[in-house]
């Protein structure tokens, strides 16, 4: 089975404002269609009947149905402390 890869290159956004939680940006990117993982698209699987115990088509209970999922991205920009924890270490990583 093929699989589909996405790869999301990164920039700083150019306009950062300062919150109050530390952070200065966030974004939210939706990317989609992604095919659902357990039907693989149809929208249904098969499932136990318990009135009959035979195997019966119920909706999809991942995609609820439609055969594909959303990927919901939330970055959060925000200061690298990095360099303040090596200023006030010895020095050594």
């Amino acid at each position: 089975m093929s699989n589909m890869k996405t790869i999301m290159l990164l920039d700083v956004p150019e306009i950062l404002i300062p919150k109050p939680d530390g952070s200065v940006a966030t974004e939210n990117i939706v990317k989609e269609p992604f095919t659902c993982p357990r039907c693989h698209g149809a929208g249904t699987v098969f499932a136990d009947d318990p009135d009959n115990g035979q195997l019966t088509k119920v909706q999809c209970d991942i995609c609820l149905g439609f055969g594909e999922l959303k990927a919901n991205i939330a970055i959060s920009w925000g200061p690298s402390i990095r360099k303040l924890k090596k200023s006030m270490g010895n020095g050594q990583d």
